[in-house]
């Protein structure tokens, strides 16, 4: 197993577990929107004119507001991991790409190899924890 190959898989992994428990938040926080709704739904039925409001008390408006809250920074969040992911294999599918060029050769010349993975190696942080 190569070098680019560990590198793409324990950074996808990292990154899909945390986009698992982001999606999760994420399902959490819109399954009480889906009940706010369908209680202001109910309410909206037995009114004859609906002018756009509904009376709530503080507890309600509070949890409404805080789940507002919350999916818009989870959404954030998966965007920005969305982000990391692209960037990722953008940066990781060149190197296999040249890894996989001319395969009837058995070796591959590659001068001051060290250097240009640690810089890669570099890169690839960068990306991770931006």
């Amino acid at each position: 197993m190569n070098l680019a190959h560990v590198v793409k898989t324990e950074l996808s992994i990292v990154l899909c577990q945390r986009l698992a428990l982001t999606l999760k938040d994420l399902l959490a926080t819109l399954t009480k929107l889906e009940i706010l709704i369908d209680i202001n739904n109910c309410m909206s039925d037995n009114e004859l004119f609906d002018f756009g409001f509904t009376a709530v008390d503080e507890t309600e408006l509070t949890s409404y507001q805080e789940a507002e809250k919350k999916v818009e920074s989870t959404t954030a969040e998966a965007e920005n991991l969305q982000e990391k992911c692209d960037d990722l294999y953008n940066a990781i599918i060149p190197l296999l790409n040249n890894l996989k060029q001319n395969p009837e050769k058995d070796y591959i010349l590659w001068p001051k190899r060290l250097d240009k993975v640690e810089a890669f190696e570099t890169y690839l942080q960068g990306i991770y924890t931006k």
